[in-house]
């Protein structure tokens, strides 16, 4: 390499500095290529989640990468202190490295609003590490700064810290002993800051005496200097700021760029040999990753034998297990072939330790799923209990899974298990593998193409109606059905574009003032050069890490998790696959909850037991039940989509629900793939094919072109590859790079001359190369279609259980998209067509949890009232036996339930078995209330209800008799105060409304078991449908009259056509006897029903048409 001057930057941030750095690495590191720097560093703050990614582009440009973290530093590690100043760490060399990590994971524990560390920590790992002292925020420069002598205009007047020069010289001289003056380098930045001239000043002097140098920086937090606006909106987004003026966010100068030596020393305080020190520290720091080698754990056990031939016996333990019957000798050549590809590439111990923790989930009646992934294609992880699928009967594909060609990495088995049990299995692989070699793995959440758009749009200030819309705009996936980045979605939607490329500039006003004067395009430009910037950390939802040496020897740092005492891998889900590093997944799937309480209760009611995997496969009723869409609870196929298809599709078998799994995904719908596929089942239409050779392949997806698998079989039959080369063919399709796909093109073409003529060979590759990238998974797909038909089945048999385990599991099957008074509302609803009532719970019979009380009855749980929590639980059993509303209420205090659950139970129903109003018995507790512990209390010498009662312990007349027996008695004021209540109480209406219960019940229940509102307006509407009619199967082309409340409204900006642009809805539709959803409303509806302004909530009359997909309302007024 050319011997260069050329400055090394030791001090950069990638957006990992969450919020506050803006460039991503590749730009970066494209940057650095392009002015001719040849080494860099990576420094964000308090983390080094980029280390693998920065490694790994840095190597590809040919720059010499350098690791390191700028940390916080507190001053007692142990101590609540939120004051941090920051502290560059170069890692010189591997002992370095792993001390960062170790710093690192240090730094996290016991959190405390940033990770943190002290001189102590640092004492302990210094070795191997070279330290910069950081910006103006590191503690030297912090200190050397005379914040009283240094006006800010506009505030003068507040209080501000004196320079503290003794503690500067302090911590230095505590750097110093503990790093030694070579290992120590006190920063000098020129960002355009006339402060930090000043600071550059004594900096400098402080070396001088104390024998340090000074070492020159840029602490680039962008790629460009036309970059800073946009780190401004950036910065303003982690302050939570809306509608900032012009110019108040971010830094107070654009110079916090990546810049070559010339940039950094053209008119600037920074000397040049303060730019030549940073190469001398470059030559210093030579520490490396590992990424070429796969660390996996031995498998830990007393058994002296070699890993693989434990194996081997434990294959055979599942042949025996299983009952394999191999009379053509297939099974037995299919795992001679597995285990040869096993051995060869060395995971015998990943084999081992999977199955370790799924045998841990058989013997502890843990339900595990049947197959999730490429893993079903495995005949290994079927005889050891790995998976549940016999991939032979299914036609799965072991090299699809795992093959010769991906030597040196490893295969991913996904493991479903109970949603509420996934904690109690991940407890199990710390103790078995080790608490200080397993933990969950961090995952980083970024900014994507809808929300960088609605943060920039806030920041700027833009109206909330104007964000929503514009945003609206923005597609949910690519052509690829991948995310969507903003590019793709402006290529995609003129009316986008158009936003984009507007130029004129217009004013934006709040609080009477102009804050800002911008455009369309500048927002865009700023949006897009925010996106993919990374906003937070997480943890994520199946991956656990399994080491193969505790974390402080392994290198792999922790960080803090979910709550800050929980600490998990560092690395993220690429960094771990590119370290070689263990990783297993264990996702809870409450699916399988359901299904373990239905069997319960199943066995409970009708003494049956039924094993899933011992389920009879061609139950008419199953599909039966599929052919009428009835799918709500059917895994995978409950979504409008799920139900619309499976009645157009009518799956027979297993094979054909799998298809069905495959084509509701967006890119088969998109294409016309899952129409062509209905069509051709039902006999509408006729597979054709380019070549016969196809056909074998094709026909039993009804010639159309479903499954990965396929694309392998197909190379396989027309150009003569093995499925390992096969498989190399399926994966350059769907990556889409130019290159590669040119040389697997070549190869194919080359085999294919055998088989068809060239013209018919490049025709099929043409087709595959388009149909394939929208392929799934035929191992996923079948494991699926299992995991559906398990679900169909309990619900064709034994409905009431099923829906009843649904319902008690509301709030694992909750997430982002719905609540769980959302998820009790569908079942309850789903009941409706099989004549099952949900009654309101009653606080004198009802139970904790849902539970049938008759044979088509089920009563609603406390636990699920909404506001009701854990503790309050503990009261129910307490004040069930109250024979009156009054008694309850004395339970209730004694057991300490809190106001909101009163006020809760009383809205719910909960307490109607008193014969009283629930209004009432609102306002008597509002009565109840305003007693003080001791009224209350001697309420018990007074017969009668509580009005009664409060009348008798106010009562004048009786005043002396009562306290000749000593009977305790409000103070004259007191009285007086409780008699303006009681007084109150009886002037008001206590007397319920339907419309009062019905939003009680609403709220607090998620479903309306009173009745509808709808009922009252039904016979003045003249409605001749109710939505259990539409709901049972109305034809397509049915003219629809119903008399409907309007439960929801998702408003979605249309994407395409002539109606581009423009607002339409979907919307649930519900009376006492179904709930429609997906309803559909256009755009010219739409904006009438908007003038209406018709509302959640309201009832209307609704005109509609019947289609295959549902509703399309073509008519909707107010009543």
């Amino acid at each position: 390499m050319t011997k260069t001057n050329e400055i090394v930057h030791l001090h950069n941030h990638s957006s990992h500095s969450f919020l506050d750095g803006q460039s991503s690495i590749k730009n970066m590191v494209a940057r650095a290529k392009e002015l001719g720097l040849d080494a860099m560093a990576i420094t964000n703050h308090g983390n080094i989640f980029a280390w693998v990614e920065f490694f790994k582009e840095c190597q590809k440009a040919g720059i010499k990468p350098i690791l390191g973290s700028e940390f916080y530093m507190t001053d007692e590690h142990d101590l609540k202190n939120r004051h941090a100043h920051h502290l560059v760490v170069l890692a010189e060399n591997e002992v370095g490295l792993n001390n960062i990590v170790q710093l690192t994971t240090r730094a996290n524990e016991n959190f405390f609003y940033k990770p943190r560390i002290d001189l102590k920590d640092l004492e302990r790992h210094k070795e191997g590490l070279i330290v910069l002292t950081a910006c103006m925020h590191g503690p030297i420069s912090y200190w050397l700064f005379d914040k009283m002598t240094w006006p800010v205009p506009g505030e003068e007047s507040k209080l501000k810290e004196a320079a503290n020069i003794p503690e500067a010289y302090r911590f230095a001289h505590e750097l110093k002993r503990i790093l030694g003056p070579k290992n120590l380098f006190l920063e000098v930045q020129d960002g355009g800051i006339p402060e930090q001239l000043l600071i550059n000043k004594r900096v400098r002097q402080m070396a001088g005496e104390m024998g340090l140098r000074t070492v020159a920086t840029q602490d680039a937090h962008y790629v460009n200097k036309d970059d800073s606006t946009a780190h401004g909106f950036l910065k303003a987004m982690a302050w939570g700021k809306v509608g900032v003026p012009q110019g108040e966010s971010g830094f107070s100068t654009n110079e916090f760029y990546i810049k070559n030596r010339k940039l950094v020393l053209t008119d600037s305080d920074i000397k040049p040999s303060e730019v030549d020190i940073t190469r001398e520290i470059s030559d210093r720091c030579n520490a490396l990753l590992d990424l070429n080698k796969m660390r996996l754990p031995t498998y830990p056990t007393e058994d002296p034998r070699p890993s693989i031939e434990i194996l081997r016996e434990k294959l055979r333990e599942g042949w025996t297990r299983r009952d394999i019957k191999d009379p053509k000798g297939v099974y037995a050549a299919r795992v001679k072939h597995e285990l040869k590809d096993i051995e060869g590439a060395g995971l015998e111990d990943y084999f081992l330790i999977v199955s370790d923790i799924t045998d841990y989930c058989r013997k502890n009646d843990v339900m595990l799923g049947p197959s999730r992934g490429s893993a079903g294609g495995s005949l290994a992880s079927f005889l050891l209990g790995i998976t549940q699928i016999d991939p032979i009967q299914y036609g799965l594909i072991w090299e699809r899974f795992y093959n010769a060609g991906r030597k040196g990495s490893m295969p991913d088995i996904d493991t479903d298990v109970e949603k509420s049990r996934r904690d109690e299995v991940i407890a199990y692989i710390r103790k078995r593998f080790g608490e200080q070699r397993v933990a969950q793995i961090v995952t980083l959440s970024s900014l994507g193409a809808k929300q960088v758009i609605r943060d920039v749009f806030k920041v700027a200030g833009i109206d909330e109606g104007v964000k929503s819309l514009i945003a609206g705009l923005i597609p949910a996936k690519n052509e690829d059905h991948g995310s969507i980045s903003l590019k793709e979605a402006i290529a995609a939607v003129p009316k986008l574009k158009e936003y984009s490329e507007d130029a004129k500039p217009f004013d934006i006003v709040r609080g009477g003032r102009v804050i800002r004067t911008t455009s369309w395009k500048e927002l865009f430009d700023i949006a897009s050069r925010l996106e993919g910037c990374y906003k937070t950390s997480g943890v994520h939802a199946a991956a656990v890490v399994i080491a193969d040496d505790d974390f402080c020897r392994a290198g792999v740092p922790l960080v803090k998790g979910a709550r800050k005492e929980d600490l998990i891998c560092g690395w993220d889900m690429d960094s771990v696959d590119a370290l070689g590093l263990l990783k297993v997944d264990i996702l809870g799937i409450a699916t399988l909850d359901v299904l373990k309480t239905a069997l319960g209760l199943i066995k409970e009611r009708h003494g049956k037991t039924y094993e899933l995997l011992k389920l009879p496969l061609d139950d008419k009723k199953v599909f039966q039940l599929l052919g009428d869409g009835y799918n709500q609870g059917v895994f995978q196929l409950e979504s409008n989509l799920g139900k619309s298809w499976s009645k157009k599709c009518q799956p027979q078998t297993i094979e054909e629900i799998a298809e069905l799994v495959a084509i509701i995904r967006p890119a088969c719908l998109d294409t016309g793939m899952s129409e062509s596929y209905a069509k051709i089942k039902s006999g509408d239409e006729t597979p054709s094919y380019i070549d016969p050779i196809l056909k074998p392949i094709l026909e039993p997806t009804k010639g159309i072109l479903l499954y990965q698998e396929q694309v392998m079989a197909i190379c396989q039959a027309v150009a003569g590859m093995d499925l390992k080369d096969a498989d190399a063919v399926r994966k350059v399709i769907g990556k889409k790079k130019p290159e590669e796909l040119r040389q697997k093109k070549e190869e194919f073409m080359t085999g294919a001359a055998k088989n068809v003529t060239k013209k018919v060979a490049e025709e099929i590759w043409g087709w595959i190369e388009k149909q394939a990238g929208y392929g799934f998974n035929k191992s996923h797909a079948v494991g699926y279609a299992v995991m559906a038909y398990w679900t169909a089945w309990v619900k064709a048999n034994y409905f009431l259980e099923f829906l009843t385990a649904n319902l008690m599991h509301a709030k694992d099957k909750a997430n982002q998209q719905r609540t769980p008074q959302d998820v009790i509302a569908q079942f309850v609803n789903d009941g409706k067509l099989k004549d099952i009532d949900v009654v309101p719970p009653r606080i004198e019979t009802s139970e904790i949890d849902f539970a049938i009380v008759g044979p088509t009855t089920i009563s609603y749980g406390f636990s699920h009232i909404k506001g009701v929590g854990a503790s309050a639980l503990k009261s129910v059993r307490a004040c069930q036996g109250a024979k009156s509303f009054t008694e309850f209420l004395n339970l209730a205090s004694a057991s300490k339930m809190n106001k909101q659950v009163v006020e809760a139970f009383i809205c719910a129903g909960a307490l109607d078995g008193y014969g009283i109003a629930r209004r009432s018995m609102k306002a008597q507790y509002a009565l109840w209330d305003a007693l003080t512990e001791k009224e209350r209390s001697n309420l018990g010498f007074y017969s009668g209800v509580l009005l009664e009662q409060l009348t008798a312990l106010t009562d004048e007349t009786t005043l002396d008799e009562r306290k000749k027996k000593k009977m305790a008695v409000p103070n004259v004021n007191r009285r007086a105060k409780i008699r303006a209540l009681v007084d109150e109480f009886n002037q008001e209406s206590h007397r319920d409304t339907v419309a009062q219960l019905l939003v009680w019940e609403k709220a607090y229940l998620g479903a309306t078991l009173s009745g509808s509102m709808a009922d009252l307006e039904r016979a003045m509407s003249g409605a001749k449908h109710t939505c259990r009619d539409v709901g049972t199967g109305m034809p397509p082309g049915t003219y629809v009259n119903l008399c409907v409340v309007v439960e929801e409204m998702k408003e979605v900006t249309v994407k395409r056509g002539k109606t581009q642009g423009r607002l339409m809805s979907f919307i649930t539709l519900s009376d006492s006897t179904y709930s429609l959803d997906g309803s559909c409303i256009f755009p010219d509806l739409y904006d009438k029903v908007r003038l209406m302004g018709i509302d959640v909530g309201d009832v209307v009359s609704v005109n509609g048409k019947m289609s295959d997909r549902g509703l399309i309302v073509n008519q909707m007024r107010l009543l």
